[in-house]
């Protein structure tokens, strides 16, 4: 796979947030940050914030946090949260969980 291709799905991973490759990404402290990185455990602000500064890491991140149930499960919180630290004012949907799901589907995690 084409590293443009990975990057295009992890910014739908993280509900089309505006990632470069030169920044990584900070999360806030809201509510839904703090409930959706409670539930993902194991490290996974760290790796999802420097997702976008490495391909493995991204991949880690992809692995390990964003393409899993508990993210899933707690998917309005961190799809929110992601929206949040990107100062984007949209909420999420059904639909943009059934794209992140397909995208790790299209991806095999």
């Amino acid at each position: 796979m084409g590293f443009s291709k990975f990057l295009l799905i992890l910014a739908t991973l993280l509900i089309f947030s505006m990632i470069t490759i030169s920044s990584g990404l900070k999360f806030t402290s809201s509510p839904e940050c703090s409930r959706c990185f409670q539930a993902l455990g194991g490290g996974c602000k760290s790796k999802i914030e420097k997702a976008s500064t490495n391909t493995a890491l991204s991949r880690k991140a992809l692995k390990d946090c964003l393409c899993t149930s508990k993210y899933f499960d707690n998917f309005e919180d961190c799809a929110t949260c992601s929206l949040q630290s990107t100062g984007s004012g949209n909420s999420v949907s059904a639909k943009d969980k059934e794209k992140a799901k397909k995208a790790c589907e299209e991806l095999n995690l």
